[in-house]
């Protein structure tokens, strides 16, 4: 009997039981997951540009928002993740790669502290790690893995903050709080929605009664983020409103802030998370909608929310106050942004709470099957996670061996872009470096042609369109073939000024159009005089 015992005790664990080992295959399998999906293309969203924007403006030692005319201060967007890309940006002037990379990597380690939270909660091992792979293998959560966006940051950042806060916020090392505490609030300079995060750190700690540790958390949060937040107050112009505000109570958004509108409001983001995005983390589906999906959603919400009450009564972490709280949060904001991109920092949190409810003994007794049904589920997830992936990677075969063999647009969704690129290319190198553009996408034509732009208006009204072109000193006009509203809005306001404008350069099929805005005055047309007879 002592010998079996002993020979129990020496059997080698399995390879993921190792930190180390663990660490590696997150690497190695996460790096060729990220890897086979990457795209190496300049991303044509405005959000991409305009962190590029402000990087390039610190490196000029301000914070200013150089793509548009007037370049204007800039108060929205906290300064912590163009920080961070301003040196690779001033170290790789001409490439996306290596600030791709910084989405790429953060990703990873998002998912390895993931993995090391999981373990504070006793999560099998085996059940946590497919868990991992499978948002690494998800096409909607890994498409944020090789842009220059903030989404892989903040995932990373926030569930750090998540992690060492959980740990540290009753540890006899003031100096481990402190740090803990920092790197909570430093995640709202990457993104602002990281203020659930540091809401539920400051009631947890009150709840708890750590009346001192709180004091210590709020000094740290103001020591850090209330610089930024003053420059912000002192810096907005009277009236001027702020956007995260206006989402979350102007009257732009799906409901008001009457009763009555935030009932739609939340009803109308209910319906996009919970049936529609939930169902997406648990089947990668990809968006889909349907019977089966809204089962799924409300069956992974019950759970998810019993498994929250449970860690609540147990009083020994901010969990489930960080959850409620952020999602909460994405329930009182603008529908518009209702996305998958925005449920990305709290899945891990989802995961816990699932794991803990499958722990409970009453009414149904389900600890004794826990490991299993979780490491089951795990496992479903993943099969459905790589079925949707493969499409996706061998699709992204082509671009990357295009890419590999020289070709600097291979990943762009469409040829348009290939031309509006050039565009702007020949833009930087043919007009003054003063020279103002009007352009569908100023943020994009700056970072590409280093001139500042403005977006038309969205109006059939010519003369409006005109007289704002001619109001912001505009010198060029950009004619893409990618926006429907350059079809719609500026192509008739440029025909009913046909002498204002004159075509300057046109790239190949299909082809975009930089026109140089001509002087206000039409060309004074020669009236002959009037006959003798005519006025006899």
């Amino acid at each position: 009997m002592t010998k079996n015992k002993k020979k129990e005790n020496t059997k080698p664990q399995p390879l993921w039981f190792d930190e180390k080992i663990r660490l590696l295959m997150v690497v190695v399998l996460g790096g060729i997951l990220l890897g086979l999906v990457f795209n190496p293309s300049m991303f044509t969203g405005g959000d991409n540009a305009q962190y590029i924007t402000l990087a390039k403006s610190i490196l000029q030692g301000e914070y200013r928002n150089l793509a548009f005319i007037g370049q204007p201060v800039e108060i929205e967007i906290p300064p912590g993740y163009p920080f961070v890309i301003a040196p690779l940006i001033a170290l790789f002037p001409n490439t996306f790669i290596p600030t791709k990379l910084l989405s790429f990597f953060s990703m990873l380690f998002g998912i390895w502290i993931s993995l090391l939270l999981f373990d504070r909660f006793k999560v099998p091992k085996l059940a946590g790690f497919l868990f991992g792979l499978t948002l690494l293998a998800n096409p909607l959560f890994n498409e944020f893995s090789h842009w220059t966006l903030t989404e892989a940051p903040y995932f990373a950042l926030s569930i750090l903050g998540a992690y060492l806060f959980d740990k540290y916020y009753d540890s006899e090392k003031i100096f481990s709080f402190v740090l803990a505490s920092a790197v909570v609030f430093l995640s709202m300079y990457v993104r602002p929605v990281a203020i659930p995060l540091v809401g539920a750190a400051l009631i947890f700690l009150l709840v708890r009664k750590m009346f001192k540790r709180a004091g210590i958390f709020a000094l740290t949060g103001a020591i850090l983020y209330g610089p930024w937040f003053l420059r912000t107050m002192f810096t907005r112009q009277g009236g001027e409103e702020s956007f995260y505000l206006v989402n979350f109570f102007g009257k732009n958004t799906v409901g008001d802030a009457d009763a009555p509108g935030l009932f739609e409001k939340v009803f109308s983001n209910l319906q996009s998370y919970l049936f529609r995005d939930l169902p997406t983390v648990f089947t990668s589906a990809g968006g889909k909608t349907g019977p089966l999906f809204t089962l799924i959603g409300a069956v992974a919400a019950i759970i998810i929310m019993a498994g929250l009450i449970i860690i609540v009564k147990d009083k020994k972490t901010f969990l489930p106050y960080y959850a409620v709280l952020y999602f909460g949060m994405l329930m009182v904001y603008n529908p518009r942004f209702a996305t998958f991109r925005y449920l990305m920092p709290i899945i891990p949190v989802f995961f816990l709470a699932i794991w803990v409810a499958f722990g409970i003994e009453k009414p149904i007794r389900l600890s004794k099957y826990r490991s299993k049904t979780v490491l089951a589920v795990s496992g479903v997830m993943l099969i459905l996670s790589i079925i949707a992936y493969i499409p996706a990677a061998k699709a992204n075969r082509a671009v990357l061996k295009s890419y590999s063999a020289g070709n600097k647009y291979a990943g762009l969704p469409h040829i348009v872009w290939v031309r509006f690129i050039d565009a702007c290319e020949w833009i930087k190198g043919n007009t003054p470096a003063d020279a103002n553009i009007i352009s569908r996408k100023p943020r994009i034509s700056y970072i590409l042609s280093e001139r500042p732009g403005k977006v038309y208006s969205f109006t059939e009204n010519p003369a409006i369109i005109m007289s704002e072109i001619d109001s912001v000193g505009a010198d060029y006009v950009l004619v893409d073939r990618f926006s429907g509203t350059t079809q719609a809005y500026l192509i008739p306001a440029i025909q009913a000024y046909p002498y204002r404008f004159q075509v300057v350069h046109q790239t190949a099929e299909p082809a975009t159009y930089v026109m140089k805005v001509l002087p206000s005055e039409p060309p004074i047309q020669q009236i002959p005089a009037p006959s003798e007879e005519r006025n006899n």
